[in-house]
């Protein structure tokens, strides 16, 4: 008869396989029917969730380990996603629990590679970001760019629209440990071009970008987590968004990250997918 260390270790290669071969169906066997997932955005998932069919990515697993305790296993590890727009790397725990006489996972918690439970510091930009905030921007631009993937254009964006954006306060930086800023997003009061008159019950995001250097680093899930709280900070219901119909990797990131499709709308030669989420009004 296998250990209890077997049947874990045997678990946890499946969970893996799972991911590596893009089939999840083992985690019918793997996962306790109350199996919850916690993600970097803040999200809680269950069983089914997790069991949902997603796109094939490459998937490398490292660092694995693994640790019993009784009636309870914590498993840890690192792992590194590929997706159309870059890498994502993050870290995780697993935890298992044998219940009358069966191993299965009852949880994992995920969390960005690099972070840790670091505060993220979002400030408003200064004049002085201008520069800065159009390179990144057109850093991202290009990169989707030269994949295929399009959002925006290189040089589509003029200059003094991020200017004006910045004077208004819209304009949002996180700025690195050398100075240069690692991300920016826009939050606006209204978009009539892609949602029309606005009622004042909503935040509109646009632009968020990530630095190359700091792709990866789960940057954009806390990103969007910080917008939501500021859409509730300043009393409104929801936080709207848009991307590029085509753009099937942002559509499937923004419904993983709790936004729903609202519609599609045309600005110049764009279609655009609209989302919103809703928050909950504080006290």
């Amino acid at each position: 008869m296998a250990s209890d260390e077997e049947v874990v270790r045997r678990l946890e290669r499946a969970w893996n396989e799972a991911y590596l071969s893009n089939d999840r169906s083992a985690f019918a066997e793997i996962l306790a029917d109350d199996f919850r997932g916690f993600l970097p955005d803040g999200r809680s998932i269950a069983k089914a969730e997790l069991m949902a069919p997603t796109e094939p990515r490459r998937v490398e697993f490292s660092e694995l380990s693994l640790h019993l305790f009784g009636p309870t296993a914590l498993s840890r590890g690192r792992v590194r996603v590929e997706h159309p727009e870059g890498a994502a790397e993050q870290r995780f725990v697993r935890i298992y629990s044998k219940r009358k006489g069966r191993w299965q996972a009852v949880a994992v918690q995920v969390f960005p590679c690099g972070e840790g439970l670091a505060a993220l510091r979002v400030e408003r930009a200064q004049a002085d970001d201008a520069a800065a905030v159009y390179a990144l921007f057109e850093e991202s631009a290009e990169w989707l760019g030269a994949r295929g993937i399009r959002q925006w254009l290189p040089g589509a964006l003029p200059a003094p629209v991020v200017t004006a954006g910045i004077a208004r306060g819209e304009v949002f930086v996180v700025r690195g440990a050398r100075g240069g800023l690692d991300a920016t997003l826009q939050l606006q009061d209204a978009d009539p071009d892609v949602w029309g008159p606005d009622d004042g019950s909503a935040l509109y995001l646009h632009r968020l970008c990530v630095a190359r250097a700091r792709a990866g680093a789960g940057l954009g899930a806390r990103l969007l987590a910080w917008a939501l709280g500021e859409t509730a900070a300043r009393g409104r219901a929801r936080l709207r968004l848009d991307c590029v119909a085509s753009n099937g990797f942002l559509r499937a990131y923004y419904t993983k990250a709790g936004f729903a499709e609202r519609g599609e709308a045309r600005l110049g030669d764009f279609v655009l997918t609209r989302f919103e989420r809703a928050v909950p009004r504080r006290p």
